[in-house]
Parts: structure tokens; C-alpha cells; sequence
């Protein structure tokens, strides 16, 4: 996993010197943002070698896509059968056990995104979201740490607690500057998150335990 990441770091620094080594800043900043690797592919190779790029990267986001089709309703399987979601979310296909009830309102979500914003829109707004969802999950290795210390603990955290620590500033930097240049969909995003706490206390409330994590 390691490796992995440190893989795909080096390609994402490598990717980002070839875009500030093909184009100036002020062409790579100017609307629109997202189609940065095609501004960047016909100012290198020409038009064609740019329609080639966003080809394949609409092929990239279908495969992700595709992974977060396989993940997402999992979740909601998970938190459905840690009480925090309705239990008709616990219902899976006889056969194969795949989470249809998961999958379904998963898939009417995403459909209303797609039909209601801009591809550049959804990255911000998508982006804010697991930001903050990462961010807090990070943290969640600092409370276990001094709630739970006694659970033991195979893989331990390299350098903590500045790695998580770190982490978190970073998330909180990156959120604080989309804040400032996208306020709407920062909002839009705000807004979603504060949507799941109503539900999140319901739900709790609903199977007689505390609100406290």
C-alpha cells in the first residue's frame, strides 16, 4: 500500500510539471478549470492529441465511477446494519447478495448531480465532500487512540501523531480555498453533509443509544 501511494504521487508531481512546463499559469487558471490536461495535450501535440485525452479520460472516470458503484452501497449496507440507516437498506439479492436497496437510491443521487451541475461543479462539490470525509476519518485514529487505548493495534501510525495531525491541516487548507474561490459549491456541499446529522441523531435516537461516537 505504501508503495502504492508513493507510485501514484510521483506521477501525479511528475503530471504536474509537464502541465506547468507545456502552459503558463495564467492559460492554465483560465476558465474552464477541469479540462486541464487537454488545454495542456493541444498546446503540446495539437487538437487530435487533445480529443485523444479526453477520451481517455472519460475512460478513466467511467472506471472510477464504476469502483464507486461496487463501494457506495456498501457502505449503506454498513451503516444499515450499525443502525444508523433504515433497515430496509439491509435487503440483498438472493443470489449474490448485492445491496439493491443500497444501489437504487444511490443511483437516483446521482442521476439529480449529473442533470443539475456542471462536470467542473460536481469535482468541486464532490471533492469538498471527501475532503472533509477523509479528513475525519484521519481523525477518528486520534479519538480511538485516547478512547480505546487498550484495543490492539497491528498496524500502527508511522510519526504520530504528525501524520495525522498534518493530514488534517492540509484537508482544512485545501477546503478553506475552495471555500474562498467556490463559495457556491462549498455551500451546496455544507449543506449536504449538514442534511446527514438530523439523521444521523434519528437514527440513533430510534435504536436507543447515545448520540456520542
Amino acid at each position: 500500500m505504501i508503495g502504492g501511494t508513493l507510485l501514484v504521487g510521483t506521477a501525479y508531481v511528475v503530471l504536474n510539471m509537464v502541465y506547468f512546463y507545456a502552459l503558463p499559469i495564467q492559460a492554465l487558471a483560465a476558465p474552464p478549470l477541469m479540462p486541464v490536461a487537454e488545454k495542456v495535450a493541444a498546446g503540446m501535440l495539437g487538437q487530435a492529441a487533445a480529443q485523444f485525452v479526453t477520451f481517455m479520460l472519460c475512460i478513466s472516470i467511467a472506471g472510477a465511477v464504476s469502483a464507486m458503484i461496487w463501494t457506495g452501497p456498501r457502505v449503506c449496507y454498513a451503516m444499515a446494519r450499525d443502525g444508523l440507516l433504515p433497515g430496509s437498506f439491509l435487503d440483498t439479492e438472493y443470489h449474490h447478495g448485492t445491496p439493491i436497496r443500497s444501489i437504487v437510491p444511490q443511483s437516483l443521487w446521482v442521476t439529480v448531480l449529473m442533470l443539475s451541475e456542471t462536470f467542473e461543479q460536481l469535482v468541486i462539490y464532490s471533492g469538498i465532500i471527501i475532503t472533509a470525509f477523509t479528513a475525519l476519518t484521519i481523525g477518528a485514529v486520534i479519538i480511538l487512540r485516547q478512547r480505546r487505548s487498550q484495543l490492539v493495534r497491528p498496524c500502527r501510525v508511522p510519526f504520530y501523531p504528525v501524520l495525522p495531525v498534518g493530514y488534517i491541516l492540509v484537508a482544512g487548507v485545501i477546503m478553506l480555498f475552495l471555500s474562498a474561490e467556490k463559495p457556491i459549491e462549498t455551500l451546496l456541499a455544507c449543506l449536504t453533509l449538514a442534511a446527514g446529522i438530523p439523521l444521523y441523531f434519528l437514527m440513533r435516537k430510534q435504536n436507543g443509544k447515545s448520540g456520542a461516537i
